[in-house]
């Protein structure tokens, strides 16, 4: 069991630690105050502190591979015709290995292995309730020896493939444990484990954030465990109905290789993984919010009383705090198996025409076309916890706002989006940009 939730179980943060810092090294050990770290490697400037075995790490300056990279495209899964294994419905999960992407598609169901050239080489079992089949599938994920491992919210139940597609095992869901997991997708370590995140209640009372593993040597366990301060639980309302108000900071939370518990903070750039033997890593940036513009808020908050009245009746008026001025600092969080952190944060905004710029006068209409989208902006963190590089509005449109889901092995990235009315999966290579 690990017990530093920012090495992953990987050696490369310690082997690299010990070839550039090892003075540094000596100095974590030693004593727990803030020590500066200055890394020949393109300018990181940082610090990181250690408090009886828990570490804050705090970007101030610089990346550990390059300032800026690139996505480069590999491979695009999704045809308007063409044969079955290419038509794509809406997405719900991704998985990545460094040969195999496999792509659920809840609307037939299916679930398609493709590899990294976009080639469609087996789909694994059939819709149905017996052994290999499946309902409603919503998540997947690879172990180390290619074995994949489907979850059905039907059963519920785990659904366990070799590397060739040949059903291997299924193991039962409690029935709680997936009540409580709406929208959260499971995370498959190494070894074959499948960690599934939720909640769970204590007799007292206290709402427990879990992540319960399950395998199939053992019972279903409740892995990690953190208190759900009441914060998390809610979000920033308009005080016209059960609608978020737009760039509010909301709660933000995965799953690491290993079952750690990974959720972004509500204020300021900050990412917290905590470990299942209770030790944590803080990772911080020093960085400004992405402002927002005068259009940009009128806009949404335009869109967010049509989403009330529509809900509501409408009489209703925005009687909400303001919008804010900035923008949230995450958006998502994906860790992939080497450890290393993507963040998906929302950058400027980006206007678009034509649209229904006066959506709150047209209840009946949807969907909406939105005249504002976000540009995504990814950092990537290594999994010592410094920034390793930036990546600022990868493809455009197939990443701006907020559909579609991200997968990541390596320096391989998929994603899930809608394009020219078309359900693609797009698949790119991590490409660090050379220094002017």
């Amino acid at each position: 069991m690990p017990t530093k939730i920012d090495l992953f179980t990987s050696a490369s943060w310690q082997q690299g630690t010990r070839l550039v810092l090892p003075v540094v090294i000596v100095a974590l050990v030693a004593c727990s105050r803030p020590t500066g770290v200055a890394s020949p490697y393109h300018s990181w400037v940082g610090e990181v502190e250690n408090n009886r075995g828990n570490l804050v790490i705090t970007n101030r300056a610089g990346y550990t591979l390059a300032e800026r990279s690139t996505l480069r495209p590999i491979a695009t899964i999704g045809l308007a015709e063409g044969p079955d294994e290419y038509m794509l419905g809406r997405t719900w999960a991704l998985a990545v290995d460094r040969q195999h992407v496999v792509v659920v598609d809840p609307s037939v169901p299916r679930i398609g292995v493709y590899d990294h050239a976009g080639v469609h080489l087996f789909d694994l079992g059939r819709a149905g309730q017996g052994p290999g089949e499946f309902l409603a599938p919503d998540s997947a994920g690879i172990s180390a020896d290619g074995r994949i491992i489907v979850r059905d919210r039907a059963g519920p139940k785990f659904e366990v493939f070799g590397v060739d597609g040949t059903h291997l095992d299924s193991w039962r869901i409690t029935p709680s444990h997936m009540r409580n997991s709406p929208g959260h997708r499971i995370r498959v370590a190494s070894d074959g484990t499948a960690y599934m995140p939720g909640f769970r209640t204590e007799p007292d009372g206290t709402q427990l954030r879990t992540i319960w593993a399950y395998s199939e040597e053992s019972t279903p366990s409740p892995h990690v465990s953190a208190p759900v301060k009441e914060e998390e639980l809610g979000h920033q309302w308009m005080g016209i109905g059960p609608i978020r108000v737009p760039f509010a900071p909301e709660p933000v939370w995965a799953t690491g290789p290993d079952g750690a518990l990974v959720k972004a903070g509500r204020a300021g750039y900050s990412i917290t993984l905590q470990a299942a033997d209770g030790t944590w890593t803080t990772i911080r940036r020093e960085a400004d919010p992405v402002p927002t513009t005068s259009d940009e808020r009128d806009w949404h908050r335009r869109f967010a009383t049509y989403q009330a009245r529509a809900a509501n009746g409408t009489h209703l008026t925005w009687q909400g705090p303001d919008i804010p001025s900035g923008k949230p600092f995450v958006r998502s969080i994906h860790v992939d198996r080497s450890g290393r952190i993507w963040v998906l944060r929302p950058g400027p905004g980006k206007p678009q025409s034509p649209c229904d710029e006066s959506p709150e006068q047209t209840l009946r209409k949807w969907p909406i076309t939105p005249c504002w989208v976000d540009r995504m902006l990814i950092d990537v963190v290594d999994a010592d916890g410094r920034l390793a590089t930036s990546i600022a509005d990868p493809d455009g449109d197939f990443f701006a706002g907020r559909q579609g889901i991200i997968a990541t092995s390596g320096d391989v990235v998929a994603r899930s989006g809608e394009h020219d009315g078309i359900y693609q999966v797009r698949l790119y290579r991590l490409e660090p940009q050379p220094e002017p």
